[in-house]
């Protein structure tokens, strides 16, 4: 079994059909730490029917993992209803915080914070999330979607 005093995972886009959710389930059921930093974007959106039996296995685990380690999610620009769903995993949610290792001290945050594009134009961001949806939906091989992903931010 993996120890450590705290693990940070961010972006698992729970709900996305390229989540590597069989990985970070098995990871999560296999790691023993005292502290789970949930560093934002846990879903990829609100739709909720796009989580199948897998994602609610890692879902499961996290809620599990919640009654023997602190677990805080710190909420990124997909996880809009994180105040609700906290309570049924077990989580505290913040916007950030301040992580103690040693002497030093580290701040941690989603990245959302810094994407211009998302804080300046959000309804801009909303059509493009809605777009990239379709093509994720639409495009079963995913490469548009890929190529869409990596071409976004120019």
């Amino acid at each position: 079994m993996n120890q450590f005093d705290t693990v940070i995972i961010s972006d698992t886009h729970l709900g996305a059909r390229n989540c590597a959710v069989t990985k970070l389930r098995t990871f999560l059921t296999t790691v023993k730490t005292r502290s789970l930093i949930l560093n934002g974007d846990i879903f990829d959106d609100l739709n909720f029917k796009r989580l199948d039996g897998a994602h609610f296995h890692c879902l499961r685990a996290i809620r599990k993992l919640s009654t023997k380690s602190k677990v805080i999610w710190l909420s990124g620009n997909h996880d809009g209803a994180a105040h609700v769903l906290s309570h049924i995993m077990g989580v505290e949610v913040r916007k950030s915080m301040r992580l103690q290792v040693g002497d030093k001290t580290y701040f941690c945050m989603h990245g959302d914070v810094f994407d211009e594009i998302i804080r300046d134009h959000p309804t801009l961001t909303l059509v493009a999330d809605f777009f990239y949806n379709w093509v994720q939906w639409f495009d079963t091989t995913r490469n548009m979607a890929l190529f869409l992903k990596r071409k976004c931010k120019t």
